[in-house]
């Protein structure tokens, strides 16, 4: 559908259509605001090589002084320094990935915005608000495409082809449109956005995430000329992690007529999407030199050699200009595993799995020695993340260390008559952030051998029952500051609201993971929560 739009707005050239294109003077020929008038003034680019390129993004001459307008290529000493607001942010940032680049959320979160601005201030009924929405994107990204190639016409392409459609931007594994621009309809942000996450993958069915989603846009373009506007369609991509995102669906992205011609290579890409969604996060994944997922084992290695010592494998705390060269290194790295065939690649995809393997050990080993015990839940495995060392490890390899933890218990003797699969759970605490009222605590539970969802489901009900419980309390007590009982009573408005709650609930591939972040709940009260709601439940399973 947004294809299809972008078409009937963008191609044809009829009278009406010229009429709305941008003059020089910043009118349309009929007299409305030039389309796509509030885009920045300076383009940050990464190129391929690494290297910064500034470049203006302000309207183009035209006439002789077009001519002797010189190309702006050589670096700034410094960035411009970046504004917040849809009319105050001075420069944009993008990484050069070939035929498709990379663009920081904050920035592609604000081109939708000042699209939906602009088409919102034409007003007209809703097809109208649409196409105008969509007109005003595709023109602000053209003038993207064209300054990142230094100012060249239209991509080259084959004689006797249809007309491309004009580029546009594609949001992949994140809902950050539905979170950041609460004015934009939901059908619009569904038309930007490649996830499986909320309502992007009620309809999916289970094992379904980003890449899988990719990857049958790619088989439904049967042909050279499909895959061409697809690819059109994809030019500019932009996410908020890295683990099916700026790792291998971004890589789907930028290498689909490859992916397109090879079976053997889309068949490599589905395996690997199951495993780093889903499989990751239980008992099943092998690691072994040799095995399966080999491959996964490099790329996992590349993701943590890429955020060594951050919490999680989220970038958009980072600053725009560092996720950009994050996605420059991490789609050369990605590359290496994947494609390249020489004998340095072999090399780095061995040390990559290596040494990841050699983390989730000792990982594993830290998992081991800070379980809880004694809290009425033998068969469950329960741990202090704190203890988890960040500086030297990167998130996979903390993420993956229950999973092998939980994989040697299911394979120990007597494991059956002690702890049955159905009844083996992870639960990990760990501290999320804290502040003058004490740290703020949270748990992932992980679903490894099908417990039944409505067990999980009491516990998520339990959990906010006791966090409600203790707001209350926390607020009433006389000790407690004015200011902050303000911030609590926030806190307690916003628990139980699906979109700003803190109690997150079912994760992915048939209910596998649970989150919970609590406000004031502490591990210990975790635990006891926990504890007596999967007890009842199992009580109540006849277990």
């Amino acid at each position: 559908m947004l294809g299809l739009t972008v078409l009937v707005a963008w191609t044809g050239r009829a009278p009406e259509a010229r009429a709305a294109e941008p003059t020089a003077t910043g009118r349309t020929a009929s007299g409305r605001p030039r389309l796509g008038a509030q885009l920045p003034s300076t383009l940050t680019i990464v190129t391929r090589r690494g290297g910064l390129v500034f470049r203006p993004l302000a309207a183009k001459p035209t006439g002789r002084k077009a001519a002797r307008t010189p190309r702006h290529r050589r670096p700034s000493p410094a960035l411009p320094r970046a504004r917040t607001g849809v009319r105050g942010r001075s420069d944009l940032v993008l990484t050069d990935l070939g035929e498709h680049y990379f663009i920081p959320l904050s920035d592609a979160v604000d081109l939708v915005r000042r699209a939906w601005h602009e088409a919102a201030r034409q007003g007209g009924d809703e097809a109208t608000r649409d196409a105008a929405f969509h007109a005003h994107l595709s023109l602000l990204l053209q003038r993207l495409a064209r300054a990142a190639r230094g100012g060249a016409g239209r991509l080259r392409q084959a004689r006797r082809q249809p007309p491309l459609p004009p580029p546009s931007l594609v949001f992949l594994d994140t809902p950050a449109l539905l979170k950041a621009l609460p004015e934009l309809p939901e059908r619009l942000a569904r038309a930007l956005t490649i996830d499986h996450h909320g309502v992007f993958g009620a309809s999916q069915p289970p094992g379904t995430n980003t890449l899988t989603q990719v990857l049958e846009r790619i088989e439904g373009a049967p042909d050279a000329a499909a895959r061409a506007r697809l690819s059109a369609q994809l030019r500019f991509v932009s996410t908020d992690n890295v683990a099916d995102a700026l790792g291998t669906a971004l890589f789907a992205v930028s290498h689909l007529r490859r992916i397109g011609r090879d079976a053997r290579l889309r068949e490599l890409l589905r395996g690997l999407a199951f495993a780093e969604d889903f499989l990751a996060f239980g008992p099943d994944l092998e690691l072994r030199p040799g095995g399966a997922h080999e491959r996964m084992a490099s790329l996992f290695g590349a993701y943590d050699r890429a955020l060594r010592g951050a919490p999680n494998d989220r970038i958009d705390g980072r600053s725009r200009l560092g996720q950009a060269r994050l996605a420059l290194l991490l789609q050369k790295q990605v590359q290496a595993v994947l494609l390249d065939q020489g004998s340095g690649a072999s090399a780095l995809r061995d040390a990559l799995a290596e040494e990841f393997r050699a983390a989730v050990a000792a990982a594993a080993k830290v998992v081991e020695e800070a379980r809880y015990a004694g809290f009425g839940l033998d068969d469950t495995l329960a741990f202090d993340a704190d203890r988890l060392p960040t500086d030297s490890t990167g998130p996979f390899a903390r993420w993956l260390a229950p999973s092998a933890v939980a994989r040697r218990a299911r394979s120990a003797p007597g494991l059956e008559s002690t702890a049955p699969p159905p009844y083996t759970r992870e639960l990990g605490i760990f501290t999320a952030q804290g502040d003058a009222l004490g740290p703020r605590h949270g748990y992932i539970l992980s679903n490894f051998f099908g417990v039944p969802a409505p067990a999980l489901d009491g516990v998520l009900q339990a959990l906010t029952v006791a966090e409600r419980e203790k707001l209350a309390r926390i607020i009433a007590d006389p000790d407690t500051p004015p200011p902050h009982a303000t911030i609590l009573r926030g806190d307690l408005e916003r628990l139980g609201d699906p979109a700003t709650s803190f109690i997150f609930g079912r994760g992915s591939a048939g209910d596998k993971v649970y989150n919970f972040v609590g406000g004031r709940l502490t591990p210990a009260e975790i635990l006891q929560v926990v504890g007596a709601t999967l007890g009842v439940s199992r009580a109540a399973e006849g277990g």
